[in-house]
């Protein structure tokens, strides 16, 4: 018995978890059309590890925020995956900060045309809003006392802790918690599909 993972936010992971939630494996794909050989990686994956889709507990998988592309595809492996009976639960990167007990915080990721999108949390409160690339550090210093989270190194913020380290490095506790929650959602684009799409 084992947990599927996918995420597709940045890049491509794909991880099998024991049933105590520790790595059986992590796969991560630099492919540039993660499209092309996701089916490929996920076959030889599990053929690799003797296991096949009816081990599977349920599959843990990243809901966004993302691209449009990236939440699509992983949106797509899902919804057939569901269709063949398995279960599902989504989590979101900015919520990661709260399975740290944390209430007060920034969440920060590239959002691609020249935008970052952030998460802000305050309590109760949540707002989100993308900035220029221009605006970003100006954006960052108004929340100088905030801890700071980011989606990846990639995007080379120095205070930001990077959340996808965060489930790869702690799966037992942050994939715990997502299991506990066991929500299913929709897939979170960076902008509403009518902005991501808008002829300029």
């Amino acid at each position: 018995m084992y947990y599927l993972f996918l995420d597709t936010t940045s890049k491509l992971k794909i991880g099998l978890l024991s049933k105590e939630l520790k790595w059986i494996e992590l796969l991560n794909i630099e492919e540039k059309k993660p499209s092309e050989v996701i089916h490929g990686h996920l076959f030889h994956l599990l053929k690799k590890n003797n296991l096949d889709l009816k081990q599977c507990l349920k599959i843990i998988t990243c809901a966004g925020p993302g691209s449009y592309t990236g939440m699509r595809l992983s949106e797509g492996i899902v919804q057939v995956l569901e269709l063949a009976g398995l279960e599902t639960c989504t989590f979101f990167h900015f919520n990661m900060p709260r399975h740290q007990g944390l209430q007060k915080f920034i969440w920060i990721a590239t959002a691609f045309k020249g935008e970052f999108f952030f998460h802000v949390a305050d309590g109760d409160t949540h707002t989100q809003f993308l900035v220029s690339k221009d605006e970003l550090n100006k954006t960052i210093e108004k929340f100088q006392d905030y801890p700071k989270f980011t989606l990846s190194q990639d995007m080379h913020l120095s205070e930001c802790l990077p959340t996808n380290e965060l489930i790869v490095d702690n799966p037992e506790i942050y994939l715990s918690n997502i299991l506990k929650i066991n929500e299913r959602m929709p897939a979170f684009y960076y902008r509403s599909i009518e902005d991501e799409f808008k002829i300029r």
